[in-house]
Order: C-alpha cells, then sequence, then structure tokens
C-alpha cells in the first residue's frame, strides 16, 4: 500500500508517492519500509526515536502533531518525509485497519472485559470452540496465537497495531472466530476503538489500576466504553455484579447472566440463570435455566467465580447461535486454564493451587473457593507488585488474614520498588495482633517451599498472584521463575 492511500481518509494532498511495507511503532524492530508511527505515549514520546528509525530505513513517520506543528504538514528528515497527524494515538487503530484490510469484518470478534475473569473467559470460549470443531485465535494475558499454539505476550491487550496486524495474519490461515481480552488501558488508549466486535462480554470490576486510573468512576468508565462508544453487535452482562446490572438500563438488547438470580423483574432481553449449584471436590455442576433452554454442565474447575465465568461462556456462544444440545454435552471436556486456579496434588503432600488473583477481590474469591473443599488449614502465599496500585495492599493483607490460616508474604514482582517497603504496606492491613501465623519470606521459591514442607497432607495452598508467568521483576530485571515449576519440583509432578 502506498502512503497517500493509507492516508487518504484523513490527509487528502500527500504530494509524493511512498510504498509502505510495514507498520511499526519500536524503533529497535522497525524495518525497512516500514511506516514509524510515533506517538506521545503515557511515559515515552515516540518522536524522539524518530532518528533511530529512520537509521533502520523507515519508508516514512508519521508523527503526533500536538505541540510541534498543524496536522497533515509534512517535513523531511535526512530526505525521509515526516507526516504529522491530530490525536494520532486515537486514530491509529483506524489507520492499522485500513493498512490491514480491515480483519475484523472478517471474523467473530469476541471481546472480553472485567477486572477479573478475562483469560478464564477467553479460554473457555477457545476451548468449547475446539470442541466444536472449530478452529479460534486469542490474544490475551497468556498469549496470543491460533488456540493450543500461543506465543508469550506482553501485554493484556497489544498496540493497536499488533491487534490489527494479528487479527490479518489469522484471517489469511483462514480463521473466523478471534477472542482478545479487552484491558482498561486498552481501552483508554483506543487500542481496540476500530474493531468490529460481534460480542463484548463484561465480568465483574472491583478494585485494581487505580494507579493510572485514579479512582473507581474512571475506572468503570473506561470499562463501559466498550458497551457504550465501540461498534458491538452482542452484549453479554454479568448481573450478579453491581456494575453490570446497573449498565443492564442503557442495554436493554443485551444477555442477563446470573449465579445468583440477579436479573431484575420483567427483563425484557436474553437471559441465563443458574437453578442449582452443586460444588464438590472435582468440580462443580450447574443446573441452569435460559432464553434458549435448559440443561446441567459438569466441570472441573473450581470456586464461584469460574461459576460466573463459564455461564457467561454459555451465554456468549449461545447468543451467537450455538446449539444448546451441543454445548452442554462438549462441556464435561472443557480443561482447567494454566495458572488459572490450577490444582497440584501428590499423595502424602498437601494440595497446592497455583492462582493469577492480584487484586483483592481475586484473592477474597480464591480463598473462598479453597474453604469450600479445605479439611485442614488453609496456607496463603502472596505478594503485590510493585510501581503499581499501592492502595489495594493492605486490603489484601487484610482479606489473608480473614480467610486463610496461615499467611507467608512474599515478592511477587517489585520492579522498581524496595520489596521491604511492599511488605510493609500489605502488614498494614493486618488486624490481628497475634503474628505468630504470619511469616515473610522475601524468595518467593523458598516461601513456597516452606509451605509445602510445613503444611499436613489435609491442608491446601494457596499461592496468588503470577499464575501462568514465568518471570519476575527485581530491582528491573527479569529473571526466569515459575510458581507452577516450584511446585511440580517439590511434589515431583510433571507440568
Amino acid at each position: 500500500m502506498t502512503l497517500r492511500e493509507l492516508l487518504a481518509p484523513w490527509i487528502k494532498q500527500i504530494p509524493f508517492e511512498c510504498l509502505i511495507t510495514g507498520i511499526s511503532m519500536n524503533s529497535m524492530t522497525a524495518q525497512y519500509g516500514d511506516l514509524f508511527i510515533a506517538i506521545q505515549g503515557h511515559k515515552q514520546d515516540g518522536r524522539d526515536y524518530i532518528p533511530s528509525a529512520i537509521a533502520k530505513g523507515v519508508a516514512a513517520i508519521l508523527a503526533e502533531a500536538k505541540g510541534q506543528t498543524k496536522h497533515g504538514e509534512i517535513h523531511k528528515l535526512h530526505d525521509v518525509p515526516i507526516i504529522y497527524f491530530n490525536q494520532l494515538n486515537k486514530m491509529l487503530s483506524a489507520i492499522a485497519g485500513h493498512f490491514y484490510q480491515q480483519p475484523s469484518r472478517f471474523l467473530r470478534l469476541i471481546g472480553i472485559t472485567g477486572t477479573n475473569g478475562k483469560t478464564t473467559i477467553s479460554y473457555l470460549l477457545a476451548n468449547w470452540l475446539s470442541l466444536l470443531g472449530e478452529t479460534s485465535a486469542v490474544m490475551g494475558t497468556i498469549g496470543n496465537g491460533i488456540f493450543g499454539n500461543l506465543n508469550a505476550s506482553n501485554n493484556t491487550t497489544s498496540s493497536a497495531i499488533e491487534i490489527q496486524r494479528f487479527l490479518r495474519q489469522v484471517c489469511d490461515q483462514g480463521v473466523k472466530f478471534s477472542i482478545i481480552e479487552v484491558s482498561s488501558h486498552g481501552l483508554v488508549q483506543d487500542r481496540v476503538s476500530n474493531l468490529n466486535f460481534a460480542a463484548a462480554v463484561f465480568s465483574n470490576l472491583s478494585q485494581d489500576h487505580l494507579d493510572y486510573h485514579l479512582d473507581m468512576v474512571q475506572y468503570e468508565k473506561a470499562k463501559w466504553k466498550l458497551f457504550s462508544e465501540l461498534n458491538v453487535s452482542k452484549r453479554i452482562i454479568n448481573v450478579d455484579d453491581t456494575v453490570g446490572k446497573n449498565w443492564l438500563v442503557h442495554l436493554p438488547q443485551a444477555v442477563a447472566v446470573t449465579a445468583n438470580n440477579s436479573i431484575p423483574h420483567n427483563w425484557p432481553g436474553y437471559w441465563l440463570c443458574a437453578r442449582k449449584i452443586i460444588h464438590h471436590t472435582s468440580g462443580v455442576n450447574i443446573n441452569f435455566n435460559s432464553y434458549w433452554g435448559s440443561g446441567e454442565i459438569y466441570s472441573n474447575l473450581i470456586g464461584e467465580f469460574n461459576v460466573s465465568n463459564i455461564l457467561l461462556s454459555l451465554a456468549t456462544l449461545l447468543v451467537l447461535g450455538y446449539s444448546l444440545k451441543n454445548l452442554v454435552k462438549t462441556s464435561r471436556k472443557l480443561q482447567a486454564i494454566c495458572g488459572r486456579m490450577e490444582v497440584f496434588s501428590a499423595h502424602g503432600w498437601p494440595v497446592v493451587i497455583v492462582d493469577y488473583a492480584h487484586t483483592p477481590d481475586a484473592l477474597a474469591k480464591a480463598l473462598l473457593a479453597v474453604k469450600m473443599r479445605c479439611q485442614g488449614k488453609i496456607w496463603c502465599i502472596f505478594g503485590c507488585g510493585g510501581n503499581r496500585d499501592k492502595s489495594k495492599r493492605p486490603i489484601m493483607g487484610a482479606i489473608a488474614e480473614e480467610y486463610a490460616d496461615y499467611i507467608i508474604i512474599t515478592n511477587d514482582n517489585p520492579r522498581w520498588e524496595e520489596p521491604q517497603d511492599i511488605i510493609e504496606d500489605i502488614k498494614c492491613g493486618f488486624i490481628n495482633g497475634n503474628h505468630t501465623n504470619k511469616t515473610v519470606i522475601l524468595c518467593r521459591s523458598l516461601a513456597i517451599q516452606h509451605a509445602i514442607i510445613h503444611a499436613s497432607p489435609q491442608d491446601i495452598i494457596l499461592i496468588a498472584g503470577k499464575g501462568h508467568e514465568n518471570y519476575q521483576i527485581i530491582k528491573g530485571k527479569q529473571f526466569y521463575y515459575s510458581d507452577r515449576i516450584v511446585v511440580s519440583n517439590m511434589l515431583k509432578l510433571e507440568v
């Protein structure tokens, strides 16, 4: 595509022709013939890296005009054109969509947002589709790619360019169904603004990312954007969540989903409601009724929150036209998700559960799920991320104290913060003056080993915060580390 063709919808007169073979935002990975995008980011200004991109042989630069010049003005540096563009970050999804030929128009694209549950719902959807004989693609926290063959991802929601490029790639591979986790950051930064969603799912809203959004009002506003401003065909809402239930007033055609009989009286839209839920040691049975009929699902996922995740996934596929009978029939084969309430057990050892819970709400729900199946004592190993929302640290400390019998505070990803400062913030949430059941072991692997050695076989150890992650960031450096590998080595299991 030529530069003139690419920018024609926004800039009418470009007095030269220039072939663009790719789009890049990273001057280190930019290639010959690329259009380099220089935006003002949250922490860095891409315009500072224009000389580096030119040195890589990019064909042209598209740069944010704000603070430098007018929209549409063209300058040159070393004979490389620099086109200035107003609100470039906001328009980047549309520009990338135009370059990659609007791939979301040729897919059934599902967007999932909420504080917790995004990854589980995306994997349940992809797994269910696989059981029905369909191939799907996934973009999210654990990775990006065709389901069953993912590449690691850096962010929950990738950049606007990466999303459009990925969707084009999977389209070209014949994939017809794609699922993307949509973070609040991604919504505020317009990374998904030019996508066409066949459906959007809301899981829940609780405290997180207040270092970025500052307060819960702005956090909710970010999530609401997916349902109120973007191009979405079907909306699936968890009405057990107060925010979700409030949103229903503005979404009369939404699918209302509940595990707790929370659907409003005389609700005119689609609905799905659990009638009876039976939790047992190997999972859960969910008897449900819905707009499409009734049935019963058997799943090996544990925890009340996973009941909600299953119901939201089921409702999404039902509203998209999939057979209730086939969905119920295949539900028994749905697999547990890597690092999401993942159970490790070996004879003579305590059961260990690895989970990604890193918010107050997620930690509370994970501990409650453990309590439902624990016959001995509950151990909780957790920390909090550095250079992130500090206000949730004492709250998580209080939650651990309320639900766990033994607590080990350890490193999560301290990043650039002093680990001991994070520990002290967590300890501020402790109310009980008895600290004999609370231990600090900064080395995460040693904390896990200590718990496994000292817990009895009837106990359950919850290791919260990192889940699937295979790294730690300490003093700004990334090291290989995995809770799952540490546990499996201790229990002599294969991951």
